[in-house]
């Protein structure tokens, strides 16, 4: 329920707020009394700010303070400032390198939390890659393909990964399901301990004080506690998560570009069968392309580049479209919305797309079509500046 609220109050401050920078590079050079919402290539924030900051942008450097929440999406953050409250952010690269006050959800790749790091409330991460070497006082959930803990828990652990490694202090209770567990010398348990591994049972040495280790094969159904479709708190948490980061990236894509959209949909208007045509050669046949390339030993440099983008493309394609929807809903019927409207708009356009593409074959087409009208404009672009330059 308090998530609930907490979106609530986030969405309304979003439409009411004054405090709104964009461009290539933002920058806070002066001290800010009120909230801070932020969108750019490169944000850095050199001075303290009293109330809440929401910031999106590929690069996010925070070295002084913030007085109240911070909300981040971007290709990667750096926070070396003090977070008074709550910190919610996502993804390429996160490092937190500082004190925080309450809790601190995270998302990413790469998550690394320094050693010099406190996290006054709980710590609950998505990633695929985990380094935790700072102390928690709360409660700790972790779910990484690969998780390694250095620190100090002060309350009851969850952690779910492939590969584990333990080698801090856990105060409460703690729950382990791993593909494979390794226990540091240095790590210590102080509660109970139930685990679950592909291998079986582990040796904890002497990690355990005045307490036992249980293995327990039931543990292995936890696992589908992570699926958004059972409703617990953890994959409500999941969702509004996924809310907060699609938000951020509209955001972003809507301050920097929103000049570049209508000049876009003229190509549509022309002809939609061209647009679709060329974007489903894009699906289709860049995917051959790159295998090509990976094949001879020169290219796969190139390949693998390209397979990173191309995957990349797919998986926000969608954020994309809801946009493109939107300006064009926009412009077809002359509605004039402004920076908000369409950004509330997409959000919602973005989500109908994600649930459509989990409908069994009907949806995937959908989803298929509506990247290739997409991406087909993009590449109408292209191939027209290379007709005016020719």
């Amino acid at each position: 329920m308090k998530a609930i609220i907490l979106l609530g109050v986030f969405l309304v401050s979003f439409a009411t707020s004054a405090q709104f920078k964009s461009g290539e590079n933002v920058s806070i050079d002066q001290p800010q009394e009120d909230d801070v919402y932020l969108a750019g290539e490169l944000i850095n924030i050199n001075q303290p700010i009293h109330g809440d900051v929401v910031a999106s942008g590929g690069t996010i450097i925070i070295t002084d303070s913030i007085k109240q929440d911070l909300i981040v999406a971007g290709g990667e953050l750096t926070l070396k400032g003090y977070v008074a409250d709550d910190v919610r952010a996502a993804g390429g690269k996160l490092y937190i390198d500082s004190e925080v006050g309450d809790d601190v959800v995270v998302a990413g790749g790469e998550i690394r939390i320094s050693k010099n790091s406190v996290i006054h409330g709980n710590l609950v991460t998505y990633s695929g890659d985990l380094q935790l070497d700072g102390d928690v006082k709360g409660f700790l959930k972790a779910s990484a393909g690969k998780v390694s803990i250095f620190g100090n828990i002060g309350q009851d652990a969850k952690i779910t990964g492939g590969e584990v490694y333990l080698d801090g202090e856990f105060y409460g209770k703690t729950q382990i399901i791993a593909e494979q567990l390794t226990i540091g010398i240095n790590a210590k348990f102080n509660g109970e301990v139930t685990y679950w591994t592909e291998k079986g049972e582990v040796d904890f040495k002497n990690a355990l004080t005045n307490t036992t280790a249980i293995y327990n094969e039931d543990l292995r159904r936890d696992e589908d506690e992570f699926s958004i479709f059972n409703f617990t708190p953890l994959s409500i948490g999941v969702i509004l998560f996924y809310l907060f980061s699609v938000f951020l990236i509209l955001l972003l894509l809507n301050a920097l570009f929103k000049n570049k959209f209508p000049p876009l949909l003229e190509a549509l208007e022309r002809s939609k069968w061209n647009t679709l045509g060329y974007g489903l050669l894009y699906i289709f046949g860049l995917p051959l392309v790159i295998l090509i390339t990976i094949i001879t030993l020169v290219g796969i440099p190139i390949g693998l580049f390209l397979l990173v983008a191309y995957l990349f493309s797919i998986l926000f394609g969608h954020i994309i479209a809801a946009l493109f929807i939107t300006y064009y809903i926009n412009n077809r019927r002359e509605k004039k919305w402004g920076f908000w409207t369409i950004v509330f708009l997409a959000l919602g356009f973005a989500l109908l797309l994600r649930l459509v593409t989990l409908i069994p074959i009907i949806g995937w087409i959908i989803s298929v079509v509506v990247l290739g009208f997409t991406y087909g404009l993009f590449i109408q672009k292209v191939i027209k500046r290379k007709e005016v330059v020719v």
